[in-house]
């Protein structure tokens, strides 16, 4: 699963570079994409800028439901993407039997778009609940007791991160799947980057519903004050502002 994780992101990342040195302004959807760019490819300051993304926060504020059955961890995500399915494939052949050892009695529920009858079948003989395309998301999330973001490689926007802190989710994930935005390791979210690290952190929260609560309440708050689509849609407009203003003949 590792070699096969780290092809995919050697041909993810040489598609990328491709794409960012060729061009000639460049918005980014969060700062640490930002700062590789113009760190490890020296793209020059004035040609980037980041392009902010907000959520309509009344939709994404689903209570926390409770459950008579077994702790339940999530994955979600739209499995047609490359990124995903090694995820998937991380999860199912490293960190879910880890965590299995540790907390014999939890779920783990895979849910999202994109998925074959053989992804499904996979699921299923590894002896998690597949519950595939979820039209309501905040009530999916409602229902997770954590949300695994176990993502190996890729960049972007996670916007599943932002709709599960909007919701008050207790997250766990990679530094890639969930740093990179602006959340901050063990005040909004915890990180792993083995599958015994992220199997640990999982269990940590499965133990511990107070710091469930407090992680969920930090990431709220930190999206309330960053991401909230009211505030945020004036900052894209004054992006694209300044990108027109510089021109097309100033980029170098």
């Amino acid at each position: 699963g590792q070699a096969r994780g780290h092809a995919f992101g050697v041909m993810e990342k040489q598609r990328e570079v491709k794409a960012l040195k060729e061009a000639k302004a460049l918005w980014f959807l969060t700062e640490g994409d930002q700062d590789l760019a113009r760190r490890d490819l020296e793209i020059p300051a004035e040609r980037t800028q980041v392009m902010p993304y907000g959520l309509s926060l009344d939709r994404f504020h689903a209570p926390r439901q409770t459950s008579e059955g077994p702790p339940r961890v999530l994955l979600f995500g739209s499995f047609a993407a490359d990124f995903n399915q090694d995820a998937l494939d991380f999860t199912l052949e490293e960190v879910w039997p880890r965590l299995k050892q540790l907390k014999p009695n939890v779920d783990l529920t895979i849910a999202g778009g994109g998925m074959t009858s053989a992804i499904e079948e996979r699921i299923r003989k590894a002896g998690a609940t597949v519950r595939g395309m979820v039209k309501d998301v905040p009530s999916l999330l409602g229902e997770a007791t954590v949300v695994l973001i176990p993502l190996r490689y890729g960049g972007g926007l996670r916007i599943r991160l932002l709709e599960a802190l909007a919701c008050e989710c207790a997250v766990v994930g990679t530094g890639v799947g969930v740093l990179g935005m602006g959340p901050e390791a063990e005040r909004h979210v915890l990180v792993g980057e083995t599958a015994q690290e992220l199997a640990g952190q999982v269990a940590r929260l499965l133990e511990d519903p107070e710091l469930r609560r407090e992680l969920g309440k930090q990431g709220r708050d930190w999206v309330l004050a960053n991401r909230d689509l009211a505030t945020v849609s004036e900052k894209q407009t004054e992006v694209v502002r300044k990108t027109l203003d510089h021109g097309r003949g100033s980029y170098k």
